[in-house]
């Protein structure tokens, strides 16, 4: 078992790197479980690893005092808008739509979709990027952008080459790799998770996460980071510090990390950002009445216990409460109405974007123009810096 230095004294104050106070009631609070799931869920056909119990864990003192990233941040990530069809193509557009439409994100990320096969994370899907990343990576940077891409780095689908190559890097259940599904993880397909107590393992997740700083990324999105927690036979504290370092390997190439679907406890003093909310929406659904009702349900409901959750959250890392859209499926009060709770969630988290700006039109990029506007005046940015940010006329860091 990982040991656990740096235990939290019962009646302790921790004063952080960058001077925060974080009080004994806080560490408590975050120690009782919680991850992307919010407090009250309605709950359909939810996988088992959406439990807030099942991610029980206290957070390490030398974790607890590392600093909290304070730079605002705007993301654009593909997933909403292209699924795993994202490709270069998509990429451009989007680029290109921001540019006419002036809209400016700080950060891009490249979402699901690229790779060969999950846990492939060597091998980019030539028919999507034919010239591998560098002509998106270069585009992106040349319009100010930061490129992030999108990774589940413990999953490995059944039939990868990966897989295939080594089915001793898995863990296992009496000698044989345990199977997931996506009942389980949430995650689709067949597949098996890392084990990082094998030396080897590690050191692929290092040439991976070494491979996307050469790719000329900037962020990764690490997804599926509550997997580890359904494997028994294995303590509570040493999946708490498995997942911490499988995060950890790509923060010690340089990386940021944006945390999705992560324990809280094991994401302090690793993730710049991390997700706090299930999904706002469901990619490729169709535009008539089967497709607005469920976008709908995720629209009203990954709002719920979101406010607490940046309440309790937020005084360890940046939060993100997933994605604003405007598209056509969320036609007047189905999204519209929650613009008002949107500019405070956003007040104290980063602010991320999902639709394919390239079907926008100028009374679409109104509302998205004054949330960008109302979220900087929260992160307290002075209004002069604000209007030269959004002109694009500024990379200043505030």
């Amino acid at each position: 078992m990982a040991e656990r230095n740096g235990e939290i004294n019962q009646n302790q104050n921790i004063i952080t790197e960058d001077g925060r106070k974080i009080d004994n009631k806080s560490i408590e609070e975050i120690s009782i479980g919680g991850s992307w799931t919010s407090k009250k869920p309605q709950r359909i056909n939810i996988p088992d690893v959406n439990s807030a119990e099942l991610v029980r864990g206290k957070p390490l003192k030398e974790q607890v005092e590392k600093p909290r990233t304070e730079i605002p941040e705007i993301i654009y990530n593909t997933w909403m808008g292209a699924g795993e069809k994202v490709d270069y193509s998509y990429v451009k557009k989007q680029v290109e739509a921001f540019d006419k439409l002036d809209i400016h994100p700080t950060s891009f990320f490249i979402d699901a979709g690229w790779a060969t096969k999950p846990g492939d994370w060597l091998s980019i899907n030539k028919q999507k990027f034919p010239d591998g990343f560098e002509p998106a990576t270069k585009l992106l940077k040349e319009h100010n952008l930061k490129p992030g891409l999108w990774i589940a780095p413990l999953h490995v689908e059944k039939n990868s080459e990966l897989a295939k190559d080594h089915p001793d890097w898995f863990m296992e259940n009496n000698g044989k790799p345990i199977l997931y599904w996506v009942k389980n993880t949430a995650f689709g397909g067949k597949h098996y998770l890392l084990d990082l107590r094998k030396e080897e393992v590690v050191d692929y997740l290092g040439e991976v996460a070494q491979k996307i700083k050469d790719w000329d990324f900037e962020w990764i999105k690490s997804d599926f980071m509550s997997s580890l927690y359904l494997v028994k036979g294995i303590s509570q504290e040493e999946k708490q510090y498995l997942t911490h370092k499988t995060m950890e390997i790509f923060k010690e190439k340089g990386l940021k990390i944006l945390a999705c679907g992560a324990p809280w406890n094991a994401s302090i003093g690793v993730a710049d950002i991390i997700r706090i909310s299930l999904d706002s929406g469901r990619p490729g659904m169709p535009d008539n009445i089967f497709g607005k009702l469920v976008n709908k349900y995720f629209v009203t409901n990954h709002l719920r216990g979101v406010k607490e959750n940046i309440r309790l959250v937020g005084k360890f890392i940046k939060t993100d409460p997933d994605m604003y859209f405007s598209t056509s499926v969320f036609e007047g009060d189905k999204q519209r109405l929650k613009e008002a709770q949107l500019k405070s969630i956003y007040r104290y988290s980063c602010l991320t974007f999902g639709d394919d700006f390239s079907k926008l039109a100028v009374k679409d990029i109104r509302p998205i123009k004054e949330l960008i506007y109302q979220f900087y005046r929260a992160q307290k940015v002075r209004p002069i810096a604000i209007k030269m940010f959004l002109a694009g006329q500024t990379d200043q860091k505030y």
